[in-house]
């Protein structure tokens, strides 16, 4: 990865509050405005100008700035206007200006899309108009549509130049008809996108960033791993086969691995572990096979049988500085989506939890209903899972390819599908954080959410924040399906960050009828005493939305 330069930072409060002087020729940036400042060596911070010379302002989206609203379900009556926005109630309003959405730019509202659909009663087939309303006074008529079946309806338009200015706020206003047969359970969500350069011409891509996604992986490390990946272990310091074999190496065993030591499966090797719980890799030992060289698979590390009693277990465990490369490591459920309720136990095939410097790399796991691997624990700092291929961990409630928990990591060159969330992180622990690059997201993430954030919209809780600090940048999402019937919402961020989330360069291979739920922040059950909205510490800016690249 290239090398990654931080700027010095903070709110224009607090940089008004200590007013330091910065050095000759160094930049503050103020991460709320956006504005920055460069020292002179002896002026202090309220005495400097902004810095206004130079590239233009940064741009939000692929034409400018995304702003996503919605409203959860509910039953419309007829000939009424609903409001909805920021999800500041359970339903849409039938009083405007209460679910309001700020706009943060100045530009031209060009493009609207929004999405009903009913999961309860059909609705007959009378039309229905949805509009943008500005500043509680103006409506701008989006289009008009029938909607008289279950499928997912869009009213959607590509062609509004409505003028709006930072500090202008907006609502979605839905009139329904009056129906002969009213439908039931009705959900809402959409977005519109504001251009904030002219006549809707994109900005061009910062020169040193002008690849999108994965495409942008510059290692040159096969995405995945495999075939052609630079650090595939051929042999080791004990060399084992059978699983008495391995856990006389491994911690509690006769002849543990000492620090620096290796433990090698052979390619063709199978290690059938059913029965096994909590095995340990010593401290600073690496547990490998050969997955990619010379066409081998990996050894294969596998469990075939899973208890119905509902027990959370960990196969796997890595201390300080160890590594677990080329391997296979299958779960023992093959069943693709249990649902709520089901009493089998859970099951997590590698973890680092509570060590510094775990490093997961060139593997394939897949079968894993909790998490095929897992950073956990407050010390877990500089997690790494890299260059491997995470599949078919899928499970109501969990499901995981990469679980984070009170811990940093960093997931980077991986492929990974049919997986319920590919990357996820822990609500209930504020330091959980990731950096998430180079990855590519398949169409199958099981309910449409390849990059998920927990956070206090899930517990109702507004003392619960959404982690920490999350950087995801120059990944291929082709998350287009949502299983059974779910929206895909390739990135969802369920609360509020304490320091923030940032999208950019991304590529999100969608199809239309989805763009409104790329990017998702949900805030709505947050509560407490100031209601909470979206694009709150989450900025998405220089993502590429469509099937092709541009060129």
């Amino acid at each position: 990865m290239p090398t990654q330069i931080r700027l010095r930072r903070d709110t224009a409060a607090d940089w008004t509050s200590n007013n330091p002087v910065l050095a000759l020729g160094e930049v503050g940036i103020e991460t709320d405005t956006v504005k920055l400042k460069i020292g002179d060596g002896s002026t202090p911070w309220s005495s400097l100008p902004y810095f206004t010379g130079g590239a233009s302002a940064p741009s939000y989206g692929d034409v400018g700035y995304t702003v996503q609203g919605g409203a959860y379900m509910f039953s419309p009556g007829d000939s009424s206007a609903y409001y909805f926005g920021c999800m500041y109630s359970q339903a849409p309003n039938s009083t405007a200006n209460l679910a309001k959405l700020p706009i943060l730019v100045d530009g031209w509202i060009r493009r609207v899309s929004v999405f009903f659909y009913n999961s309860g009663t059909l609705g007959s087939a009378e039309a229905s108009s949805l509009y943008v309303r500005i500043n509680d006074s103006v409506d701008y008529l989006v289009s008009s549509v029938v909607k008289n079946d279950a499928s997912t309806a869009q009213f959607t338009t590509y062609d509004l130049s409505i003028p709006v200015a930072k500090g202008d706020t907006f609502e979605f206003k839905w009139v329904t008809p009056a129906w002969t047969t009213n439908p039931t359970d009705v959900r809402i969500s959409g977005i519109v996108y504001i251009d904030n350069v002219p006549g809707g011409t994109i900005p061009p891509p910062d020169p040193d960033l002008d690849i999108y996604g994965a495409g942008a992986n510059d290692t040159g490390e096969p995405i995945g791993g495999g075939a052609g990946y630079s650090s595939i272990l051929t042999t080791g310091t004990h060399i084992v086969a059978t699983k008495a074999e391995l856990k006389d190496h491994l911690v509690g065993g006769a002849t543990p691995a000492g620090s620096g030591e290796s433990i090698f499966l052979a390619g063709t090797t199978t290690i059938d572990l059913t029965g096994e719980v909590n095995l340990y890799v010593p401290a600073g030992v690496t547990l490998a096979s050969n997955r990619g060289y010379s066409g081998s698979p990996g050894g294969l590390l596998k469990m075939d049988t899973l208890d119905v009693a509902a027990h959370y277990h960990v196969l796997m465990h890595l201390l300080a500085g160890s590594r677990f490369t080329g391997l296979r490591s299958q779960g023992p459920d093959n069943y693709l989506w249990r649902p709520l309720g089901d009493t089998h136990e859970y099951w997590v095939g590698v973890q680092a939890s509570g060590v510094a410097g775990a490093l997961i790399d060139n593997i394939e796991a897949y079968y894993w209903n909790e998490a095929a691997t897992r950073f956990g624990g407050a010390a877990c700092q500089d997690g790494l899972l890299k260059f491997s291929n995470v599949h078919h961990n899928a499970r109501y409630g969990f499901g995981y390819g990469c679980q984070v928990a009170e811990a940093s990591a960093q997931i980077i060159g991986c492929l990974m599908d049919y997986n319920r969330h590919c990357i996820t992180s822990e609500r209930d622990y504020p330091i959980s954080q990731y950096d998430a690059y180079y990855n590519i997201f398949g169409p199958n993430c099981l309910i449409g959410q390849a990059v998920d954030i927990h956070g206090g919209n899930d517990v109702s809780d507004p003392d619960v924040p959404a982690g920490g600090s999350f950087k995801v940048h120059h990944n291929t999402f082709k998350t287009v399906t949502g299983y059974p019937t779910w929206t895909p919402t390739p990135c969802s961020i369920r609360g509020v960050p304490l320091v923030g989330a940032e999208f950019y360069y991304n590529w999100f291979y969608y199809n239309a009828a989805y763009e409104a739920f790329l990017i998702y922040q949900s805030c709505g059950n947050i509560g407490g005493s100031t209601p909470q909205v979206p694009w709150n510490k989450v900025y998405a800016h220089d993502n590429w939305k469509g099937l092709t690249l541009p060129t």
